[in-house]
């Protein structure tokens, strides 16, 4: 199959051929875990959500598939898509530009699915139009998976919002979980014992879950070791996506391993243990030059978010980027470290991020309605909807109602829900 970079489309008319057919997509292509395609040996198992799946996809053109790591929800979706669409064309849009690639119609032609693997890649908070009108002409469906730590945080009910929390509110007419049920188990355990008991070299305890996996990775390591994938699970849980340098590591060590001239040295060899291809069917850490990235996988499973030093919170904040400075301070929110979280969403609002500005507008509204409804105004120029709903009730609270219904209005229009039971009450 030839490259499909964006590279290939730009300036182009692109006509519904020259994207690859959804039913020529490849499991690695779609985003499926390589562990999981080697472990299955091109085997699927129907799951009971796919009913739930096709019913959101025929009423909504839409949907999103929430679940733990390794619960199958890429390849559920792969399954059901080329089952509904198979001559349709596939189209997976890079990250840092979507929204302009989703909108422009030579890149995402009629009869395409659009495939949104992971929806935490995506945090423009502008792309909920860019979808949403593609999806009212009937001519393209979306598709959607989330892991569950993130989802939760997403959508959360508190008005502090995460950068794919109006993504995510988008799909809450058309969205499902996924877990293997143990009537799935048992079922699957007859027609593969392999994937329903893989052996350790494989996939220790694929079916049995989150938990189970997590333990396997933590019996195979030593004290040493678990305390660097804590570490970096704990990065991970921050918002952080981008790789943590050795010297990073080194600078924030003694708040886990204490101060002793060895600490150097029981860093490098457990950074070495936990990258070794040979040791465990799924590395725990992947090396780029002098940094390391978790594992997905792990990054989902190895949380102690009841462990996270000053350090780690101070070196966040000085390395996120405006995404991660936004979702960094949500967390910092949820933990009450308020300093940290007004800090991280400056940095955030200060780079023209507008869930950033809009957090900090609800977090200074508490002593400062003029500079909350400035950076509201600023984010509404970004086209945040979540934004307009804050400035609407705002002014309706100062009994501004045409100013407030107006807001309000536009929210609903630009697809953020939780905004019509407000207006109705207006």
């Amino acid at each position: 199959m030839p490259s499909h970079s964006l590279d290939l489309f730009m300036g182009e008319v692109i006509t519904h051929n020259e994207l690859p057919s959804v039913r020529d997509v490849k499991p690695d292509e779609a985003g499926v875990n390589p562990i999981v395609a080697k472990v299955s040996d091109g085997l699927y198992f129907n799951r009971g959500v796919e009913a739930r799946i096709r019913s959101c996809l025929n009423q909504n053109n839409r949907v999103l598939v929430i679940g733990d790591a390794m619960t199958g929800k890429t390849q559920t979706l792969l399954h059901v898509i080329k089952q509904l669409y198979p001559s349709w064309g596939f189209f997976k849009p890079s990250p840092p530009d979507a929204v302009n690639q989703i909108t422009d119609l030579k890149i995402v032609p009629a009869n395409t699915v659009i495939w949104l693997d992971n929806l935490a890649d995506y945090p423009q908070p502008e792309l909920v139009a860019a979808l949403n009108s593609r999806v009212q002409s009937k001519q393209c469906v979306v598709v959607a998976s989330l892991d569950s730590t993130t989802a939760n945080r997403a959508l959360t009910d508190s008005d502090i919002k995460d950068p794919i929390s109006s993504l995510a509110y988008w799909f809450h007419d058309c969205c499902t979980t996924l877990s293997w049920s143990g009537a799935e188990q048992h079922a699957l355990a007859k027609i593969s014992p392999k994937l329903a008991s893989a052996t350790k070299k494989d996939l220790p305890q694929y079916l049995a879950g989150g938990q189970q996996l997590s333990e396997f990775f933590f019996e195979e390591a030593n004290e040493d070791e678990e305390k660097i994938l804590t570490i970096f699970a704990n990065w991970h849980f921050l918002g952080m996506r981008r790789a943590l340098k050795t010297d990073q590591l080194l600078e924030i060590a003694p708040d886990y391993f204490g101060r002793d001239d060895s600490v150097a040295s029981r860093i490098e060899t457990a950074l070495a243990n936990l990258t070794d291809t040979q040791e465990f069917a799924i590395t725990p850490l992947v090396a780029q030059e002098d940094s390391y990235c978790i594992s997905k996988v792990l990054a989902e499973l190895a949380i102690d978010s009841d462990n996270i030093s000053e350090s780690l919170w101070l070196l966040a904040l000085g390395a996120a980027s405006p995404v991660e400075a936004t979702s960094l301070g949500l967390v910092a929110y949820q933990h009450d470290q308020e300093n940290i979280a007004y800090q991280a969403w400056l940095k955030a609002a200060t780079a023209d991020e507008g869930t950033a500005m809009t957090n900090l507008g609800i977090f200074m509204s508490q002593n400062d309605d003029h500079g909350a409804e400035q950076w509201w105004q600023q984010a509404i120029a970004k086209g945040n909807t979540i934004a307009m709903a804050q400035l609407g009730t705002a002014l309706f609270n100062r009994n501004d109602i045409s100013g407030a219904v107006y807001w309000l209005s536009q929210a609903v229009a630009d697809g953020w829900p939780q905004t019509r039971y407000q207006l109705s009450c207006r």
